[in-house]
């Protein structure tokens, strides 16, 4: 079954965005923001990964940044 949740904004049509995990966002990270025209998540993301992959250390920051991209997958539909 499909979950989809409705954004509502005054004096425009409804919007249906689908809920769950999402392969492409989790896969393509940030470029898959881009792809979806969301800018400025797509921006704050790759920020992110960034400041993530410097930050941390060489047998932390595979697992970081794994953890993030998890992250990007679950979170990916909302964001746009």
């Amino acid at each position: 079954m499909k979950v989809f949740t409705t954004h509502l904004r005054q004096g425009e049509v409804p919007v249906l965005v689908r809920e769950g995990f999402s392969i492409g966002a989790a896969l393509l990270d940030w470029l898959w923001l881009l792809w979806q025209r969301a800018w400025i998540p797509a921006a704050l993301v790759f920020a992110i990964d960034l400041v993530a992959a410097r930050l941390t250390t060489p047998p932390w920051g595979a697992a970081v940044l794994l953890g993030l991209l998890l992250l990007q997958g679950l979170l990916g539909r909302d964001l746009v």
